[in-house]
């Protein structure tokens, strides 16, 4: 009986330390488990984020061609204003130019007239 007690005992024994190896790989195939997972989420993660830098180059290329469409627009409508601003003025200094030569034209007509008449009744 002594003998099929240490039979017994060793039996249990070798029972646990097989349960302890199973439940050693069984933890171990979760914690590999969890790491592929995580390794998986990494990669997801880093593809999305390579598709938003994708996408925010793009957006930035796009707002830098906007930015100098708009400068260049602006840089035309003030050369623009600039020569309109000169054409006016030429323009405006044309028309007092016209309308001084206008009003002259009365007086320098009448000053004629005068010098004519007070000529005409000077002797010589």
């Amino acid at each position: 009986m002594m003998q099929s007690k240490v039979e017994i005992h060793q039996f249990l024994s070798r029972l646990i330390k097989c349960i302890e190896f199973n439940f050693s790989l069984t933890g171990r195939a979760l914690v590999e488990k969890n790491l592929l997972e995580k390794k998986a989420d990494i990669k997801n993660l880093t593809e999305n984020h390579e598709l938003d830098m994708n996408v925010l180059r793009q957006t930035n290329e796009e707002l830098q061609e906007h930015i100098i469409r708009v400068e260049r627009e602006r840089q035309l409508f003030d050369e623009k204003t600039v020569i309109e601003s000169i054409q006016l003025k030429a323009q405006a200094e044309r028309e007092k130019n016209s309308m001084i030569k206008s009003h002259e034209m009365p007086f320098v007509q009448i000053l004629l007239k005068r010098k004519n008449k007070s000529s005409q009744s000077m002797p010589i």
